[in-house]
Parts: structure tokens; C-alpha cells; sequence
């Protein structure tokens, strides 16, 4: 017969077994979606260098047998990508301790794992899959926000992914007849999904605290950077890069936080894009004729970015967003009225190169939404055909 200390024994046994197996015997997935994008640009197939989806991506060409068998290599790579774009945050790890000389090889696999999820989309679209089809270019949607936009080179590709995303929205609304039902879904999709393209500002504002931190950690890293990123740099420049001292750097940085102020007030002012541009391109002549007259500008010259590429690149990326959402209103009002309104809605989304409505115009065809002020990079005027099925 048991005595009471060994019965209390069991019984405390017993209970701590309950408890343990009621309690996960494995750690969590993650939740920083970074984890999961690395996993997939790991699991690439071999040859994943080796074969062009543009034409597929672009909607010129079907998905042919070559495709089709490559992307069934991806398969892993897709179900990491779509398990990533399930999660909020996104945590590169980056090292932004190292300036410019961080490391971002992920900018690159991100870009490369985005046509993946096209094609994969494209197909599921050509099979008729429709709604799977869209899933993956606003799963692509999600990529482009998780890319970032800590640095000017992040959110450029943050764009770029943004953009192949929508053309092929835009693209599949041209040549696919979608229900309303089907219409109504992508629209709130939109709506629900991450703000995007994001702002410049945020970029701009982290790269000018590394440049001014560039300019304080000894002149040996900071002239092997600059050669390394100006190889036309002068010989003169060099010499007197390397014969400064610390009066030298500390002029230069409170020269290049006063440029970078001014770059600010303009980007927050309430200008239109034509005076932004052209605001940025005098103060780029301005530092680039003081970089050569004064001592204190000489950093500047050489560490400020093309602010009016970058003005026109944001400007660009926010019309698009409103091309998009003003396309598809325009089709969910055909598939309730059958027909394309004759004018646009006075709620819609404004062409932001010029601060007006995009000028609309319909035939049986389609419609055409067009930008009423150029790109002044490009020295275009944008505009985007819609067909109708």
C-alpha cells in the first residue's frame, strides 16, 4: 500500500505532465517577415538567373512550357514569399552603423522574387484563376511596402516593385472581362492594403544622418568611400580631401545640414511639382558651383542625391496609385450601368504632376487617363490606356 507522501508524489507528477503537454513542444514561426523573404531568396532554384519572365510579367506572351516548368521549381520560394507578406513587420538587420557601406544584397532578391510572384500571377490568370491571379500582384503590393523606405536605394526598389505590380492590375483590367463581385473585392483590397508608394522624406531624412555621420568617422574611410562611389574624382579634389583636418569636416557638416534643410522646407511646402522641380534643380546648381569655390561645400557636392529625379520618381509612383484606383472605378461603374461614365467621378484621385483630374477620354475601345503637366525628367506627358473586353 502506497504510504500518503508517495500518492502526493504521483499526483504532483501527474499534474506537471498535464501541463507540459498542453504547452507547444516547438518554438513559434517568425514574425519578422524578413526571416521568411531570406528563406526564400535561399531556396531559388539554381538556374533562376537563367530564364527571362519579362514578356510573361508584361502580359506580352502566354506563360509557355519552359515558364510553367520553372516556376513549379519556385514553388517553395512562392509559399516563403506569401507566408512573409502575411506578416506586419519586416526587419532587415541591417547595419546601418556601417553608412554607406551597409550591406543590402536583399534589395536585389526582393526585386527578383517579386517577377516570381508576376509569373506565378500571370498564369493563374491565364488558367482562368482569376481572384488567385490578383492575389499574388497585391501580395506584391505588400513586398514593395516590406522592402522599406529607410534609405533612397530601399525605397527606389520599394517603387519599382510597386510599379510592376500595378501595370499588371492595369494590365489584367484591360484584357480580362472581371464581374463586379470580382471588381467590388480588388477595390477594397486596395483600400485595406499598405499605404503605398510611401513617402521620400523618411529616406532622405536617415541618409542625411549618415552623411553628416560619414563626415565625422576620419577621412581615410570617408576618401576611400567617396573614391569608391566618384571615380571621376579629381586629382585636386583628392589631395585636399586628404590634407583637411576636423575645421574642415566641421564646416562641411553644417553646410551640408543647411542644404539638406532647405531640400526639406521645399519637399513640405505646398509648391507644385513643376516649382518643387525646379526649386531642387537651382539648389543643385547652387551646391555644385559652391562645391567649387568653397572650402564648406566641397562634402556637399559630391554626398547630395539628384533631388529632382527623386521629386519626379515620388510624383510619378502617386499618379500611378491614382491611375490605378480612377481605372478601376471607371470599370466597376461599366459593370453596374454597362458603360463607361462620361466624365470622372468628382471624388476621383487627382493627376499629381499637375494637381488637376486627369484628362479623360472614352471611345469603344476603352478610355485613356492623361497627365495635364509633363515629367519633367522624362520631358513627357504620361498617359494610360484602359481597354475594354
Amino acid at each position: 500500500m502506497k504510504s500518503p507522501q508517495k500518492k502526493q508524489f504521483v499526483f504532483v507528477m501527474a499534474t506537471l505532465l498535464m501541463i507540459v503537454s498542453t504547452v507547444s513542444a516547438y518554438p513559434k514561426d517568425p514574425e519578422n517577415a524578413a526571416l521568411l523573404y531570406y528563406q526564400a531568396f535561399l531556396s531559388f532554384p539554381k538556374d533562376h538567373d537563367q530564364i527571362s519572365l519579362d514578356a510573361v510579367v508584361n502580359g506580352t506572351e502566354d506563360p509557355n512550357e519552359a515558364v510553367r516548368t520553372y516556376i513549379a521549381k519556385c514553388q517553395t520560394s512562392i509559399k516563403l514569399a506569401l507566408a512573409a507578406a502575411a506578416l506586419e513587420t519586416c526587419d532587415w538587420g541591417m547595419r546601418y552603423s556601417e553608412g554607406f557601406d551597409a550591406i543590402m544584397a536583399h534589395l536585389g532578391q526582393m526585386r527578383s522574387l517579386s517577377r516570381v510572384l508576376a509569373t506565378q500571377g500571370q498564369i493563374f490568370i491565364h488558367d482562368g484563376q482569376i481572384r488567385e491571379g490578383l492575389r499574388y500582384f497585391l501580395v506584391m503590393r505588400k513586398m514593395a511596402y516590406h522592402t522599406g523606405d529607410n534609405l533612397i536605394i530601399s525605397y527606389l526598389v520599394r517603387v519599382s516593385i510597386k510599379t510592376m505590380a500595378d501595370q499588371c492590375l492595369r494590365q489584367i483590367l484591360s484584357h480580362r472581362s472581371l464581374d463586379l463581385e470580382t471588381l467590388t473585392w480588388l477595390k477594397q483590397q486596395l483600400v485595406t492594403g499598405p499605404d503605398l508608394p510611401g513617402n521620400i522624406n523618411r529616406a532622405l531624412k536617415i541618409e542625411e544622418e549618415i552623411a553628416v555621420g560619414q563626415m565625422s568617422v576620419g577621412k581615410d574611410r570617408l576618401v576611400a568611400m567617396l573614391i569608391r562611389d566618384n571615380p571621376d574624382l579629381s586629382v585636386d579634389h583628392l589631395a585636399r580631401l586628404k590634407s583637411v583636418g576636423e575645421p574642415f569636416y566641421a564646416a562641411n557638416r553644417a553646410y551640408y545640414q543647411q542644404q539638406m534643410q532647405r531640400m526639406f522646407e521645399l519637399l513640405d511646402s505646398s509648391d507644385s511639382y513643376a516649382q518643387k522641380h525646379q526649386g531642387f534643380v537651382q539648389l543643385i546648381q547652387q551646391v555644385q558651383a559652391d562645391s567649387q569655390q568653397k572650402e564648406e561645400a566641397v562634402l556637399t557636392g559630391l554626398l547630395m542625391p539628384a533631388l529632382q529625379r527623386l521629386v519626379t520618381v515620388q510624383t510619378k509612383a502617386f499618379t500611378e496609385e491614382n491611375v490605378l484606383r480612377n481605372g478601376l472605378e471607371l470599370f466597376i461603374i461599366k459593370a453596374r450601368t454597362g458603360a463607361f461614365p462620361d466624365r470622372l467621378p468628382s471624388t476621383a484621385p487627382l493627376d499629381q504632376f499637375s494637381g488637376k483630374a486627369f484628362q479623360y477620354s472614352k471611345s469603344n475601345k476603352g478610355f485613356t487617363l492623361k497627365c495635364q503637366a509633363e515629367d519633367l525628367d522624362k520631358k513627357a506627358v504620361h498617359e494610360y490606356a484602359f481597354m475594354a473586353q
